[in-house]
């Protein structure tokens, strides 16, 4: 009972704050109006303060950034291309009000995804002892194979907007359970796998398919798709 009271809390808190999530930079280089720039260019706010070293004396530049989480990858890699030395620390933000972070901008998939997981919080505990017996269950299912061969999904590259993130929820929803079909049972059980590419649909876009294997097999996976790529080499994008 315990359990279940904490986990379904814990899960109420996620979904609640998952909306607001953001992140804080603190960004300390040389070059800080060069990196300043660079991130002012992808249309994200930039605030500059003067900070002194208590060791050295000396005063630096100090950059602070407020974005989203999934924007930090990005900032991360602008902040390396122009200065691999600066040193960068970066915190959550439980959440940042004001101008620039309307919750009301917040695209309709992601919403959806909130309400969905409200309505269903009640079955977390179920949902938590089927993903162990999932696990489970994995390995049993390669029997005497080593790997398992399949699509990497069920149809076709899809026209760009297929699965716009504004459209309505349940029909983005039966979009991606209808087109994503095979890779859920690898995020389940966490279990390895691998996406090679395997040629061209008549329209010349491309095809892949899936290599997958038991929990902890990855060098088995790793090894077979090197051989792959040795017998068949992977086009390159600037070939």
């Amino acid at each position: 009972g315990y359990t279940t009271l904490i986990i379904t809390n814990l899960l109420l808190d996620y979904v609640i704050d998952r909306g607001r999530q953001s992140v804080q930079f603190f960004i300390f280089s040389r070059r800080y109006d060069e990196i300043a720039s660079a991130i002012s260019a992808t249309h994200r706010g930039v605030t500059v303060l003067n900070g002194q070293g208590w060791y050295t004396q000396q005063e630096r530049k100090v950059l602070v950034v407020l974005a989203k989480k999934r924007e930090s990858t990005n900032i991360f890699r602008i902040i390396q291309s122009i200065d691999p030395n600066a040193f960068v620390s970066q915190s959550k933000v439980i959440g940042v009000f004001g101008e620039g972070f309307d919750p009301a901008e917040l695209d309709a998939f992601t919403v959806g995804l909130a309400a969905q997981a409200l309505r269903r919080l009640h079955r977390v505990p179920g949902v938590l002892l089927r993903l162990n017996r999932m696990r489970r269950r994995h390995d049993a299912m390669f029997g005497d194979r080593d790997l398992i061969l399949n699509p990497v999904v069920n149809h076709e590259t899809p026209e760009v907007g297929y699965l716009d993130a504004d459209q309505d929820f349940d029909q983005h929803m039966e979009r991606v359970a209808n087109w994503v079909t095979f890779t859920p049972a690898q995020n389940v059980a966490g279990s390895p796998a691998i996406s090679l590419p395997a040629g061209a649909a008549p329209d010349g876009m491309p095809i892949g398919v899936q290599l997958s294997a038991r929990i902890g097999h990855d060098r088995t996976l790793l090894e077979i798709a090197s051989e792959y790529e040795a017998a068949f080499p992977f086009a390159r994008i600037w070939e």
